[in-house]
């Protein structure tokens, strides 16, 4: 089994350690592009020097991996904005995208550097960056190192609350986040970013009724093509099973109890969201003035899920709510 991907870096450093790690073997040496000097984190530096420099290699690795796709619907470019090769390079990838393949839908995930970062070009990079990405994305979902770190010690404080109230329900996964951490919480970091693309493409991987693609969000979210930028959250905090809360999952008493559960659980998972908690990027929350549109994805057992609740919760989160009247 192999990625549908293409990895870039103007820097060899980091693609051979992809190539010697665990994922090394769902890549093969036609989907790497690389230099060996890095982009000097300059924007220009990759935008203009080694976008057009090695732009026939990206047409090469785009064009043989469209055609493997039976029906191709959407490209997502996952890249950093602080340094050069991510805000130059990446989106220098973004407007070949545009020139090759104009009709299908371009995501962008790009990471805005904390305040702390310690590149004095992040920031001008980031600018610059900002600008391809609204001439040539069509969606793009912002994330934040700073939001990114928040989540993580939300979501760990709340695992260690769920340790102490029902014992060793997440012990495991406590000692996976905690033993031997010599990465600095990067490897977290960025398991947050793939949960967010993961529930992204979810409802174009999985059968459903209310499923929609790729192509979907961008026609229902974005509202004028210069206003791509989507705030993502996701829910921090994992749902309880029936034996933690109390219920039994069997017979009517059990199955009573599950739904109670689960429209908690809803509600819940709305108010967080809501709040700004389980923001992936430093934007005010949505309760906020300034929020144009909104919508909003579950995944889980269909049984337990009632279309009625989740409606509620809509209904509810539209009162706290202040949209443009346009």
């Amino acid at each position: 089994m192999k990625a549908r991907a293409l990895l870039i870096d103007m820097e060899c450093g980091p693609l051979h350690e992809t190539m010697k790690g665990p994922l090394g073997s769902l890549f093969d040496e036609t989907q790497y592009v690389m230099d060996v000097s890095g982009s000097g984190n300059n924007f220009g530096h990759g935008h203009h020097m080694y976008g057009p420099q090695y732009r026939s290699k990206f047409e090469d690795g785009l064009l043989r991996l469209a055609e493997q796709c039976d029906s191709l619907q959407t490209f997502i470019v996952t890249h950093s904005l602080g340094g050069g090769t991510g805000s130059g390079v990446g989106t220098y990838m973004l407007g070949v995208l545009s020139d090759l393949f104009p009709e299908v839908s371009r995501f962008s995930t790009c990471v805005f550097p904390s305040e702390g970062d310690d590149v004095i070009t992040s920031p001008y990079n980031s600018v610059l960056a900002t600008r391809e990405i609204v001439e040539h994305c069509h969606c793009a979902i912002p994330l934040d190192n700073t939001a990114l770190q928040s989540f993580i010690q939300l979501e760990a404080t709340q695992l260690k609350n769920q340790e102490r109230k029902f014992g060793k329900y997440s012990s495991s996964i406590l000692s996976h986040k905690t033993a031997h951490r010599t990465d600095k919480g990067f490897d977290d970091m960025n398991c947050v970013a793939g949960r967010v693309l993961s529930q992204l493409t979810a409802s174009s991987r999985f059968n459903g009724e209310l499923n929609v693609d790729m192509n979907e969000i961008c026609t229902n979210l974005i509202p004028f093509p210069r206003m791509p930028f989507l705030a993502a959250a996701i829910n921090p905090y994992r749902p309880l099973s029936l034996s933690q809360s109390g219920g039994r999952g069997t017979g009517s008493g059990g199955g009573g109890r599950e739904r109670d559960s689960s429209r908690t659980a809803i509600q819940r998972a709305f108010r967080d969201i809501l709040s700004g908690a389980g923001q992936v990027s430093a934007a005010h929350p949505p309760t906020r003035p300034g929020v144009v549109t909104m919508a909003s994805a579950f995944l889980g057992r269909a049984t337990a899920l009632s279309l009625d609740d989740f409606l509620t919760c809509v209904s509810s989160a539209q009162r706290d709510m202040s949209f443009p009247g346009w």
